[in-house]
């Protein structure tokens, strides 16, 4: 086993018997399925780290009331022989459960740390995600918080959103507001698109033109100082 600096959460034995997918038999059924707060936000470096786990190891880890803030998992690099599972497993199980990588950084030759939280209440679904949940849903392999997240933004449009991210542009009144001010919309076309969606998105769902207009009258003021969004 390689030597790794830092907090780690216990291991599970190598006795545990679990199979990857599927397993809604074998998950605790919460009332309500966690949710990550925003307030009180824990940093990258500040996560505990966890692993190198098994396929088994990182089911039995998330099935088990893990932290709220989320972890820092160590991932196996594809050319290393060490132990430990690579990203796209990891994944994988992460969004069946609800949750939802970011961050990554490296550790050393063999593993790179990457951030695992509970999906943020309205956060972003990018189109990858998507299409990776779709085959989970297919396939069996959703849990129930996992399941409940993708209930949830296809109720508020979140769902549908992720396919248009590479699409979206201004409609007809945040364009013309955009082209009014020089200074908002200079910063604005230095943006890329992970960048802009967040505005666009929020312009999507509003129903009331006097709130669009307030909204974009927000945003163009937001731009002025170069600031952006959060997803």
């Amino acid at each position: 086993m390689v030597s790794i600096p830092g907090p780690i959460l216990k291991r599970y034995p190598s006795s545990i018997s679990l199979q990857p997918f599927p397993a809604q038999t074998r998950e605790r059924r919460l009332p309500t399925p966690h949710i990550f707060q925003p307030h009180g936000m824990v940093s990258f470096a500040d996560k505990p780290l966890v692993g190198p786990f098994t396929l088994n190891e990182w089911e039995a880890f998330l099935s088990k009331d893990p932290p709220n803030d989320g972890v820092r998992l160590l991932l196996r690099k594809s050319k290393s022989t060490a132990p430990g599972i690579e990203y796209t497993d990891a994944r994988d199980m992460a969004l069946s459960f609800g949750w939802v990588d970011s961050t990554a950084r490296g550790h050393d030759d063999d593993y790179q740390e990457r951030c695992f939280t509970p999906r943020r209440a309205r956060s972003r679904w990018s189109q990858v995600n998507r299409e990776v949940v779709e085959r989970l849903i297919a396939e069996g392999r959703m849990r129930v918080g996992g399941q409940a997240e993708v209930d949830r933004a296809k109720a508020d449009g979140r769902w549908d959103a992720a396919y248009r991210m590479k699409t979206a542009e201004p409609d007809r009144e945040f364009q013309a507001a955009l082209d009014a001010n020089t200074r908002a919309k200079a910063f604005w076309e230095t943006l890329g698109r992970t960048k802009k969606f967040p505005f666009l998105f929020r312009l999507m769902n509003i129903k009331r033109p006097e709130t669009k207009t307030k909204k974009i009258n927000l945003f163009i003021q937001t731009l002025e100082r170069h600031e952006f969004l959060k997803s």
